[in-house]
């Protein structure tokens, strides 16, 4: 095996060549969302070029419960992604049993089910199969999985009500957002 040698010569600071550290996880991020190819009912957006770890989703069920609903969704990448999960949170206030008033979402992937070869793509689509199949077994929100097991008619109401701006049990109050309250008017 031949090998080639370079004498190096120490480099005055000013002459050496200057390198970008580039974000391990910017450069896993970049490659996911080069080719990534979303489902109608689902958009991707970078709000900040200059913030590529910060994304927003919008997922727009087409059927279920949720049909004709847009919802927001603010993707957080971590610095030791893809190793630890993307953190996402709704944005807006939903009657979901996977969801709580606080915009936390329950995605088995999101936490004990999260392995380094998933992606933000994976994650768009849990948020999607959430909107198709929400799920009553360990629960966010236990007021709305436990109306969907016993009554999912009242649920499918409740929803309705809900996505109009309204809370749950109380049809002529507003739906008060819960997420949002820290930026109260003075």
């Amino acid at each position: 095996m031949l090998r080639t040698h370079r004498n190096k010569q120490a480099q005055p600071a000013s002459e050496k060549p200057s390198r970008c550290l580039i974000d391990p996880a910017v450069i896993r991020l970049q490659s996911d969302l080069k080719n990534i190819d979303l489902p109608a009912q689902c958009r991707l957006e970078i709000p900040n070029e200059n913030d590529l770890k910060s994304l927003v989703a919008y997922i727009e069920p087409d059927t279920g419960y949720y049909k004709g609903g847009c919802f927001r969704f603010q993707i957080t990448v971590p610095a030791n992604y893809p190793h630890d999960p993307p953190k996402v949170r709704c944005t807006q206030m939903i009657f979901h049993p996977n969801i709580d008033r606080n915009g936390s979402v329950c995605l088995n992937i999101l936490g004990v089910g999260w392995n380094p070869i998933l992606s933000v793509y994976s994650v768009v689509l849990g948020l999607l199969d959430l909107f198709f199949h929400p799920q009553t077994e360990d629960p966010l929100n236990k007021e709305a999985a436990n109306l969907l097991a016993g009554d999912a008619s009242e649920f499918s109401r409740a929803v309705c009500h809900t996505m109009r701006g309204r809370s749950y049990g109380t049809p002529h109050q507003e739906y008060t957002d819960v997420i949002n309250s820290g930026s109260q008017q003075r």
